[in-house]
């Protein structure tokens, strides 16, 4: 179980994605503001799983190599985001 000051970080984490994801569904996004905002969301899931091995919680190691090579394409992303969630719901 992750202690408080990183379950408070990884919630966090959690917020700043979900405000990307609607970031990302606004339809009137340019393109560059979309690669900027996926960009983001790169890193941020990236935080998030050293989150999660800092706490102890398995990730697998399919998903820290498919981190590692996260291109800026969102349907990458969203497979990342999706994976994540799996992980959460399993605390």
């Amino acid at each position: 179980m992750l202690d408080k000051e990183l379950r408070d970080a990884v919630d966090e984490a959690w917020r700043l994605i979900d405000f990307i994801r609607g970031r990302l569904a606004e339809p009137d996004l340019s393109e560059e503001d979309r690669i900027n905002w996926v960009r983001l969301l790169n890193e941020v899931l990236k935080t998030l799983v050293k989150l999660y091995e800092r706490g102890g919680v398995e990730t697998g190691p399919s998903l820290t190599d498919l981190l590692a090579n996260v291109s800026e394409e969102e349907k990458e992303c969203w497979k990342t985001l999706k994976m994540l969630e799996k992980v959460a719901s399993t605390l």
